[in-house]
């Protein structure tokens, strides 16, 4: 199941990694540029309260203002994912992925999309397509090992279960799901494919927004 928690989001606002918007020469475009500069910082501020609606109705100005720019998008489609809005979401991630193709979050997010409406082939797709353009990125690991899962692959979900949490030791998120998972093993054999899958902790990620506003 999709966690909607206030403290959920708290714990992943932690993990945000905000870069100041680097600003070139657009002539009369700059105040724009500022405007949705600040529109995105308030859209992760909202996410930092807790606060889903809010931090949906940001970004999508956002990408109205700059529909250019894939992290408007991203951002997007993680808050629709969160709240179970899969479909959007799924168009919010391919939408960021035709606009910059190695963007890594968009890969990881669909790929838990996908899981999410239980189409796992796809899911795998992306998911080793997050892993070959970050191989040291926990989460394309985690999120392959859950694709992996839904495949009923056990083994193989194992193994990168495993290299997440050998890649970023200190988050217990992931000692945990290697833990339980190893549990679950024995079971998957005789175990219906699941239908739904979480979104993990760091599933989102915010980039600054690249200068690409609407003409």
């Amino acid at each position: 199941m999709i966690s909607r928690t206030p403290t959920k989001i708290r714990t992943l606002a932690v993990l945000l990694v905000l870069v100041t918007l680097a600003r070139p020469a657009l002539g009369q475009k700059a105040p724009d540029n500022l405007a949705i500069d600040n529109l995105y910082k308030q859209g992760i501020r909202s996410l930092q309260q807790g606060d889903l609606d809010a931090a949906r109705a940001d970004f999508e100005k956002v990408v109205r203002l700059a529909p250019n720019a894939p992290e408007g998008h991203n951002s997007l489609g993680w808050v629709l994912m969160s709240t179970g809005k899969i479909d959007d979401a799924i168009t919010q991630f391919h939408t960021a992925l035709r606009l910059k193709a190695d963007f890594l979050q968009p890969h990881i997010n669909l790929a838990n999309a996908l899981s999410a409406k239980g189409e796992n082939d796809a899911a795998a797709n992306e998911a080793h397509i997050a892993v070959k353009l970050a191989p040291r990125d926990s989460e394309a690991h985690r999120s392959l090992g859950r694709a992996l899962s839904l495949q009923r692959d056990p083994s193989a979900a194992i193994v990168e279960f495993r290299k997440a949490s050998q890649l970023d030791p200190q988050r217990p998120d992931l000692h945990d799901e290697l833990a339980t998972r190893g549990s679950e093993r024995r079971i998957y054999r005789d175990a219906p494919a699941a239908a739904s899958i979480g979104i993990g902790e760091v599933s989102f990620r915010s980039f600054a927004l690249e200068a690409a506003i609407s003409r």
